[in-house]
């Protein structure tokens, strides 16, 4: 008799309840949510880096995070340039 097959709640499919995690989300589920975080991750190293090539300092010379304030800041005077 085969397995009964049951979703998880995006609606893929499961063998076992170890397929699924304490919410009840499958491995593609894990792996979905891993792939959308390291895109989101390259994003903001993206949209960072290109920021900094035209100025923007994000951390002071001490390497602590600069204000976002300071950002704007920096931003608009960019801008007005």
């Amino acid at each position: 008799m085969p397995a009964a097959v049951d979703q998880c709640p995006q609606g893929h499919d499961t063998q076992t309840a170890s397929d699924r995690d304490a919410q009840g989300h499958c491995r593609k589920c894990k792996a979905e949510r891993e792939r959308r975080r390291r895109v989101s991750t390259a994003m903001k190293l993206t949209l960072i880096k290109a920021f900094e090539d035209v100025g923007v300092r994000f951390e002071d010379d001490d390497g602590r995070p600069v204000a976002p304030t300071d950002v704007v800041r920096q931003l608009v005077e960019i801008y007005q340039q």
